[in-house]
């Protein structure tokens, strides 16, 4: 559970995050595969790294293990299965639906 916490805190902070790195999903939806890959590290590099400067550094060594580590029979980590299935709850608000 507490996995699940940090891997949705850590993915409202970077959908959300008001810097020059935010972007809309729709903007990100439309990125070619390897860009949005891309996009996605320097995110979660972004958050290390402000979270050391933070003074944090325990939280982006857990940031990282969420981000790196992954289950058995899994292909990916869990902070990505769960960054991607809040992206998937932040497509279907009614603010980023389409007209």
């Amino acid at each position: 559970m507490r996995a699940f916490r940090l891997a949705w805190t850590l993915s409202a902070a970077m959908l959300f995050v008001t810097s020059a790195q935010a972007m809309e999903i729709q903007k990100f939806d439309k990125m070619a595969l390897q860009d949005r890959n891309d996009y996605t590290t320097a995110l979660i590099v972004g958050v290390q790294k402000v979270l050391i400067e933070k003074g944090r550094s325990d939280l982006a060594t857990q940031d990282q293990k969420l981000f790196t580590e992954t289950l058995d029979g899994e292909d990916i980590s869990l902070g990505l299965i769960e960054f991607e299935s809040n992206l998937d709850l932040a497509r279907a608000l009614p603010m980023h639906r389409e007209l």
